[in-house]
């Protein structure tokens, strides 16, 4: 019998403060916003222990704290509506048809990215909601966020048994700057409904950058790696990762496999290992330019294989978004034997999403966005995503995190000032919420 884990962790640490993010923290500086400067630091992923608890000094504060840790791996007894869930293909189809390079080996993760800008659609106001809600396709879904989480819990599932193993993990974390105040509901909401662990975090170490590294590895079942530099002036970093494994329902022979030509686009060849299969009363779809099969994946779903027509290129099977449509999920059904062979594959992709997305929502790139709900001056400062897949004899794994950051926009500035101290003056010293810890006069400086 397969094992199915059915564990929830809701791991609310001390960072919380007493009232916790459910009670919304207020911070001195405004209602309903959370000091993160006032939280205690840790590694990410432990908790942190009072300096009362030990006789030695307090070590030197680390980069990132840890306020609460969020993963569920069970989807059993979840479900997600219709609208949610052809919300998130449709958004997937519409972009890959955007995004993909008929001319390279290209990869792109849309649930990936749909979970990321749900995440800061989430902290959004005024036009630039309008812009993200449309561009997600979130208009006709009745309360978007918490449909996203019922869609992230049914996707979700870990299975480990001796036979089969698979898994499909998705995850979300952001990373907040420690020493500015963000919005306690807007925290709580993705903490509830999106399911987003939370950290603080100094983004002017360099250790911060392999913090992130390490949750995203292990999110991603150690496939993908950290290699971006993260800019100094973030002050929000919103991840989502994704990681599936699994095994074929009907696995290839080992054996079975040979090299042969692999035909490029421009007629070239090259010797590559194709795997060999042949499968009775298949399911294969036809159209006017391709022909399409799907292989079994093991507790997960399928892997669809569009081919395309002699004479017909891949550009034309992605040249808008009813074109990847048909080829994806359109054509005629037909039951056939299929001798397969599949060549393995391996890929690696990274992209920079931000020119894409800047001209689908340009309002959220703006330095006047409103993203109120996260941090008054907030607006995107960068996306990318970075992606793996590989397949074989056995089955298939792929992973890919995407990442969004957001900057603080810089006052703006009406003239010049010259803010000389050049006769007596005032001056106090004050918590990030703004608590004066000590208030003086100065008079005379010599």
């Amino acid at each position: 019998m397969l094992r199915q884990k059915r564990r929830w962790i809701s791991l609310a640490l001390v960072f919380f403060l007493t009232a916790g993010l459910a009670g919304g923290c207020l911070a001195e500086g405004g209602a309903g916003s959370v000091d993160t400067g006032s939280a205690g630091s840790a590694s990410a992923g432990e908790p942190v222990s009072s300096a009362e608890e030990s006789s030695e000094a307090p070590a030197e504060a680390a980069p990132v704290a840890v306020l609460s840790v969020e993963y569920p791996v069970d989807r059993i007894g979840s479900q997600a509506g219709k609208a949610i869930r052809e919300t998130a293909r449709r958004f997937g189809v519409r972009t890959a048809a955007d995004l993909l390079d008929p001319g390279s080996n290209s990869l792109y993760s849309p649930i990936s990215l749909f979970y990321a800008l749900a995440a800061v659609e989430e902290g959004a106001g005024g036009e630039t909601r309008e812009q993200m809600r449309t561009f997600l396709g979130a208009d006709g879904v009745e309360d978007f966020a918490a449909q996203c989480g019922k869609l992230f819990r049914y996707l979700s599932t870990e299975v480990e048994d001796k036979e089969y193993q698979y898994t499909l993990r998705l995850a979300n974390s952001l990373w907040m700057r420690k020493d500015l105040q963000f919005g306690a509901e807007y925290m709580e909401d993705v903490r509830k409904n999106l399911y987003a662990s939370l950290y603080l975090a100094d983004f002017a170490s360099p250790a911060t950058a392999r913090e992130i590294g390490r949750w995203i590895a292990d999110n991603t079942g150690g496939l993908l790696a950290y290699e971006d530099e993260l800019p100094a002036d973030t002050i929000l970093d919103i991840i989502n990762t994704i990681w599936v494994k699994g095994s074929w329902t009907d696995s290839f022979r080992e054996e079975a496999t040979a090299d042969a030509p692999f035909i490029r686009a421009d007629g070239s060849s090259v010797e590559v290992p194709f795997m060999h299969r042949y499968e009775r009363g298949a399911e294969a779809y036809g159209g006017e330019n391709f022909i399409r099969a799907e292989l079994g994946i093991y507790g997960i779903g399928k892997m669809v294989f569009v081919l395309p027509n002699e004479g017909v290129s891949l550009a034309e099977l992605l040249s808008d978004e009813a074109a990847l449509e048909e080829a994806l999920h359109g054509g005629t059904e037909q039951f056939v034997n299929i001798q397969w062979s599949v060549p393995r594959f391996k890929n690696k992709s990274k992209m920079d999403l931000m020119p894409y997305l800047k001209g689908n929502i340009p309002d959220a790139f703006d330095p006047a966005a409103d993203f109120s709900r996260i941090y008054p001056e907030a607006y995107i400062s960068g996306v990318r995503q970075n992606a793996c897949i590989s397949w074989d004899e056995k089955g298939v794994e792929a992973a890919a995190y995407t990442e969004i950051m957001m900057e603080k926009a810089s006052m703006s500035m009406e003239g010049e000032l010259e803010f000389r101290l050049d006769r007596p003056f005032l001056y106090a010293l004050e918590t990030s919420e703004g608590l004066d810890l000590f208030i003086g006069t100065c008079c005379d400086p010599a």
